[in-house]
């Protein structure tokens, strides 16, 4: 059995390095635009989090392979998940379900 299928994401790849990506419930910021790319999953992917916005990575089984869960460092809540097949300079790619994202100008 295949993984879910993506849920569409609040924020898109072409809003350009001016974005802050947040977490939907409490604002927190989680990831920059500038750190985004197109993974071709369907799912939101970005290299690297903001400093201190990922609080906890643990391990599920989903479908007989084992998925890392990322967690809100701010409430704990699930964002996605983290494999080892992302681009340069971090080699990550954070998955991230869209519905946990929104995207807003960063101040300047």
């Amino acid at each position: 059995m295949a993984p879910s299928a993506p849920v569409p994401a609040r924020c898109c790849a072409s809003t350009g390095a001016r974005h802050v990506q947040l977490r939907r419930v409490r604002s927190a910021a989680l990831f920059v635009a500038d750190r985004k790319f197109e993974s071709g999953t369907g799912w939101p992917s970005f290299f690297a989090p903001l400093d201190g916005a990922i609080g906890s990575i643990d391990r599920s089984r989903l479908s007989g392979w084992i998925a890392p869960r990322v967690h809100c460092n701010n409430c704990g809540g699930h964002l996605g998940h983290v494999f080892e097949d992302g681009p340069p300079p971090t080699g990550l790619r954070y998955c991230i379900n869209g519905v946990a994202l929104n995207f807003r100008p960063r101040k300047r």
